[in-house]
């Protein structure tokens, strides 16, 4: 007489934010990226407007070639920002022990490529705006969505059709989804596909609109004062 094999039962949690991990996890993170995205906007658009709105920038003393210009611009920027930044999405790990399963080194790398692009858009927001007050009025408008439509106090998947959209068009929401997979899922380079093609369209979005803020400084003469 054979003996039948008996049907080995188990579970498999698959991952789903919501139930099988402490959603409070995502949720300090992403207000943690909120928070940087306002300040590396805010530093970078503050200061540009009262330099150009000014009339003390320097920015045709440094190069004629425009490209040239916005980078050194936003390196210096950059190189305050990012290590701060990067110490405060750290911050949660280290004294409350908040998990980060992927590369640390991943995830620096894309802190460090969504500071560049809220850098290089907040440069664009200065030059375009020249006044301070006007370009923290646009910083907001830019940040305030994020608390809805990000993806961190719910998922974007969960959403209905036009708001799913407009999630992803906000220019914080390929870094939220990014630090989620790194942190929560473990995920490698080639599973932020769709995060870092996001990434790159909003590099290039901001990249010309800054050169064209720059240009349009240029071509008007001493920042500050109007175009004849």
């Amino acid at each position: 007489v054979r003996t039948a094999t008996p049907v080995l039962q188990q579970t498999r949690s698959l991952f789903n934010p919501a139930f099988n991990s402490n959603y409070a996890n995502f949720i300090v993170l992403g207000l943690i990226a909120v928070s940087i995205q306002l300040v590396s906007l805010l530093a970078a658009s503050q200061s540009g407007a009262r330099e150009f709105g000014g009339g003390s920038a320097e920015l045709q003393e440094l190069s004629r070639n425009l490209f040239i210009t916005v980078a050194a611009k936003s390196a210096a920027y950059i190189a305050i920002l990012w290590p701060v930044c990067w110490l405060a999405m750290h911050v949660p790990k280290w004294w409350l022990g908040f998990p980060v399963k992927g590369s640390e080194w991943l995830l620096a790398a894309v802190i460090l490529w969504f500071v560049t692009n809220m850098v290089m858009l907040g440069i664009a927001i200065s030059t375009f705006s020249k006044d301070a007050l006007l370009a923290s009025e646009v910083c907001a408008v830019i940040t305030m969505p994020n608390f809805l439509a990000s993806g961190f106090t719910w998922p974007v998947f969960a959403m209905p059709g036009g708001f799913a959209a407009i999630a992803y068009l906000l220019p914080m929401n390929p870094f939220v989804f990014a630090v989620r997979k790194i942190t929560l899922m473990g995920a490698g380079v080639y599973d932020l596909t769709r995060e870092l093609l996001l990434f790159a369209v909003w590099s290039a979005a901001a990249g010309m609109l800054a050169l064209a803020g720059a240009y349009l400084l240029r071509r008007d003469g001493e920042p500050g004062k109007a175009h004849p």
